[in-house]
């Protein structure tokens, strides 16, 4: 029989409640006391306020108490959630992904994997590339062919009829003259694929030590995702065979790009 290797998220704090049973005490006594000291305001007077307010204040409290216990949940459920994410390696949300960034941060002894269909040349990012390629960074780019079915598929998806294509052909035919550029070409690479597009993933990787340091990632849906919301990574707990979601990527990456071609 196969072993079940999913991993269901156990909420810690299921049988938090149990800790304020006590607070259904506080009710009840409030409640006797505010009743009685309704129903007896005519015979007891100061005695029937006074049990009234006492009532008021404990049923007050309760009240406070609850809503303070269920803030007290949802932010410490909250705080187990993010740590989950986080051992996976989440780091945190890009509403507006910076493209150039990533070469920023490049330093020499650094590959940039770039895998993506085509990313928009409006994001302003190729003085970044420039600045990181002179500085000995190198940077491997895999591009769509602009003439495979998958291509026209991603197209269709946008809608946008040929201007994507030309958009993919302009950003390969930009990518390309760069490569060709002695100031640049030397730590440059290029190739473009045919398969699946699986996700766009921008990866940072050292070298030296053989090792993923960050990396950021969308999903293709109907919109350019150059304008979506982007998730930065680093390697966390297993994803797949034992390895982090980061490292997943670069082996992805160094599989896909094997059986590329260069143009």
């Amino acid at each position: 029989m196969p072993q079940n290797n999913n991993h269901r998220y156990e909420n810690p704090l299921s049988n938090f409640a149990t800790y304020f049973t006590s607070t259904s005490v506080v009710f009840t006594i409030g409640l006797i006391l505010l009743t009685v000291g309704l129903f007896t305001q005519n015979s007891l007077g100061f005695w029937s306020q006074l049990l009234s307010t006492t009532g008021s204040a404990l049923l007050a409290s309760w009240v406070s108490v609850i809503y303070d216990r269920d803030s007290l949940v949802n932010r410490l459920e909250n705080m187990f959630r993010i740590k989950a994410f986080s051992e996976q390696g989440f780091r945190r949300v890009h509403e507006q992904m910076d493209f150039g960034s990533i070469f920023r941060i490049a330093k020499n002894g650094d590959t940039v994997y770039w895998h993506d269909t085509y990313c928009s040349l409006r994001k302003g990012y190729l003085e970044d590339l420039k600045n990181a390629l002179q500085e000995g960074v190198k940077i491997h780019i895999l591009a769509i062919d602009p003439d495979c079915p998958n291509a026209t598929y991603r197209s269709n998806e946008m809608d946008e009829g040929q201007a994507w294509v030309v958009g993919l052909r302009d950003f390969i035919t930009v990518i390309r003259n760069l490569r060709n550029d002695p100031s640049y070409g030397h730590n440059l690479e290029l190739r473009i694929y045919d398969g699946l597009t699986c996700v766009p993933f921008y990866i940072l990787f050292d070298r030296r030590r053989d090792t993923p340091k960050l990396g950021y990632y969308s999903i293709f849906l109907n919109d350019h995702t150059a304008d979506c919301t982007h998730f930065e990574i680093v390697d966390g707990k297993d994803f797949s065979r034992g390895r982090g979601l980061l490292t997943n990527f670069v082996e992805y990456f160094k599989k896909k790009w094997a059986v590329s071609r260069s143009v």
